[in-house]
């Protein structure tokens, strides 16, 4: 929950998007304590659309009133439907890839290892 408190302090709007159910979404909210930290957040199986969609990106910046793409920015763990999606939608991306993973062709902004270093990139 701290770089999600930084986040909101740094940038001001906070938001999630999930591939999966609203239950399990739900119930992970709740968990990590994210009321207050995140303004919206977007289930694929609420929206019909899953990541890398181009339109669940666009239905998230809606739903924070983000007209551009261009002053979004998505971190993501797996490459291929979170940073290639995001990569599409328009948004900046960084890869947490906490094992080290290394894609041949790499197309995230940024790369972080360890979730404290997004602090560091905001």
């Amino acid at each position: 929950t701290e770089v999600l408190q930084h986040a909101k302090q740094t940038v001001g709007k906070v938001g999630i998007i999930t591939n999966g159910f609203t239950q399990q979404a739900k119930r992970k909210f709740r968990r990590f304590n994210f009321s207050g930290l995140v303004d919206s957040m977007i289930v694929s199986s609420e929206v019909g659309i899953a990541k890398p969609d181009k339109q669940i990106f666009d239905i998230a910046l809606e739903s924070v009133s983000v007209p551009n793409s261009k002053n979004a920015l998505f971190v993501g763990d797996h490459y291929d439907v979170d940073i290639l999606g995001a990569k599409n939608a328009g948004w900046q991306t960084v890869w947490f890839s906490p094992t080290h993973q290394h894609q041949t062709t790499l197309e995230a902004d940024y790369t972080i290892n360890s979730l404290h270093q997004l602090i560091e990139l905001l």
